[in-house]
């Protein structure tokens, strides 16, 4: 009888520690390859449900983008092939007026859709990767090979502390700095809450 009440325990145990469904999927952390770290891009991409409208839930970022709230991207295929984005938020607080930019990328050859060349008036062919995408196109993660900028993005304003973990792993697995991730308020209620700028 005590040994069957051992198994049982061990048992339910075992199934408490299983992965939830909403995990991000396991990650082996990826030092700098010698591509420069462009392979952390994901293995596909389906550019049309990548399209549209996102909210920045959070980023590692610097100079001015550091103080923007309410930070939005919008993306758009073009006939030719070309990406518009377009970069929307409001600098320091929620009264500020929005403010937009607007950058266009191309998709770099034999990259799967997830490494993109960025054009803006200020740089020529920053590269742009799309770490991880859920099968929903719900939530995505963006960085650069370099590792000095990151994007936790979702369809909508808020985001689980589940759904947020798991995203932070897909950029912890890939050897960004977590420290420097910090939460983008969308929603007044957000701003100077606990891990938002």
């Amino acid at each position: 009888m005590k040994r069957l009440t051992l198994i049982a325990t061990l048992l339910l145990c075992a199934c408490a520690g299983a992965p939830t469904p909403t995990s991000a999927p396991t990650l082996a952390p990826r030092p700098v390859a010698s591509d420069g770290g462009l392979s952390q891009a994901a293995a596909q991409l389906d550019l049309q449900k990548f399209m549209g409208h996102w909210y920045v839930i959070a980023n590692i970022t610097s100079g001015d983008e550091a103080a923007d709230v309410a930070v939005q991207l919008d993306y758009q295929l073009k006939p030719d092939g070309r990406i518009d984005q377009r970069y929307t938020s409001r600098r320091g607080d929620f009264i500020s007026p929005l403010k937009s930019s607007s950058t266009e990328a191309r998709v770099a050859e034999n990259t799967n859709n997830a490494h993109w060349k960025v054009r803006s008036r200020w740089a020529l062919g920053d590269d742009y990767l799309i770490l991880y995408v859920d099968p929903e196109y719900r939530y995505a993660v963006a960085g650069t090979p370099k590792r000095d900028r990151a994007w936790i993005l979702g369809r909508e304003a808020r985001m689980t502390d589940e759904r947020f973990q798991s995203m932070q792993l897909v950029l912890e697995a890939r050897g960004y700095e977590i420290p420097r991730l910090l939460k983008v308020p969308q929603i007044e209620d957000q701003d100077g809450s606990p891990g938002y700028r």
